[in-house]
């Protein structure tokens, strides 16, 4: 067990996959990358620019700032279709979300970096299946 998630049935590794540290770190730094401007993120999630402004000042989400520019990453993005979901359809309050939000990840307490896409728990959450 070299990495400590390689016997997880829940994070299997895919069939010929080659992902060696350096790779790892790279693809998780453009992960928490910031890229993406709010409007192109309230396009990505089908809400207002309105919204994603309410959701920062409610201490929901923080985005990255350059001067007066909000920016998004993919984590961000992420996060913020958890937090719509919980929204509107759970029908949460925000403090609902807030404590939804602080519990630990099982991906984030074992490092599982970019196989956490494939991670059963992580699609659960994340998934395309989100819509009901």
């Amino acid at each position: 067990m070299k990495n400590g998630y390689d016997n997880d049935p829940s994070c299997p590794p895919s069939e010929g996959e080659v992902l060696d540290g350096v790779m790892a770190v790279e693809a998780e730094r453009d992960y928490n990358r910031p890229l993406f401007t709010i409007g192109i993120t309230a396009d990505l999630l089908g809400v207002s620019q309105a919204t994603l402004r309410i959701w920062e000042r409610k201490g929901l989400i923080v985005p990255s700032r350059l001067g007066k520019n909000r920016y998004y990453s993919r984590q961000d993005i992420d996060r913020l279709r958890e937090i719509k979901a919980l929204l509107q359809e759970e029908r949460m309050n925000i403090a609902g979300v807030k404590a939804v939000l602080n519990r630990i990840r099982c991906w984030e307490e074992k490092s599982c970096g970019p196989r956490r896409f494939r991670c059963v728990v992580y699609r659960k959450i994340f998934g395309k299946k989100g819509k009901k």
